[in-house]
């Protein structure tokens, strides 16, 4: 075995020029399609890639474990598996419940201001109500296209993008969202199966 060496390098440079640097650093970071490097990265507001296993350790834990009973009492009212909608949270709103998206998505499962009224929803910063209404939404694209992909696909492009398609639309947003679903799913499944 060959010896390796590490050298270390104690030059010190003057703190304007850290800032600047490290500035840089977070910009070019920011412009990564993380999904060309590997699928299981994430690009973090702060401008920093961690294992998405990372990712949800860093996560406060206390918002999940918060609303885990009631993802698993609305999940099992609707027959629905509890790991998936916790996936589907997850990968909406990181579990903050006044999660909202520039596009005007709100909440826990980030519904659509038309989405939430449809189906009666009067707060749809209230966790409960917005569960429930996202697990109904979910279910009926799951019903409608009896296929997980698909039904993910509905949920977060609609389901006139999924039959305009005829299958997953070629929008890259969706397309990462069944991947980051998918992935969460399996991670709150062994979970859910300890």
């Amino acid at each position: 075995m060959a010896n390796v060496t590490l050298e270390v390098s104690t030059k010190t440079i003057p703190l304007e020029s850290y800032i600047k640097q490290e500035k840089e650093v977070e910009n070019r970071l920011e412009s990564i399609d993380v999904y060309k490097l590997a699928k299981s990265a994430y690009l973090l507001r702060i401008g920093h890639m961690l294992s998405k296993e990372l990712y949800a350790k860093f996560q406060s834990p206390k918002d999940y474990q918060d609303l885990k009973p009631l993802i698993a009492s609305l999940s099992k009212s609707f027959k629905v598996d509890a790991a998936l909608i916790a996936a589907i949270v997850m990968t909406e709103s990181s579990f903050n419940t006044k999660a909202q998206s520039p596009k005007g998505a709100q909440g826990l499962m980030q519904l659509m201001p038309q989405t939430y009224l449809d189906l009666g929803v009067k707060d749809p910063l209230d966790p409960k109500e917005n569960l429930s209404a996202g697990i109904t939404y979910f279910k009926t694209q799951l019903e409608r296209f009896k296929n997980l992909d698909l039904a993910l696909a509905a949920y977060n492009a609609g389901p006139y993008n999924v039959k305009k398609y005829q299958g997953i639309p070629p929008f890259k947003e969706t397309q990462n969202f069944i991947v980051k679903v998918k992935q969460y799913y399996q991670h709150y499944k062994k979970e859910q199966d300890k």
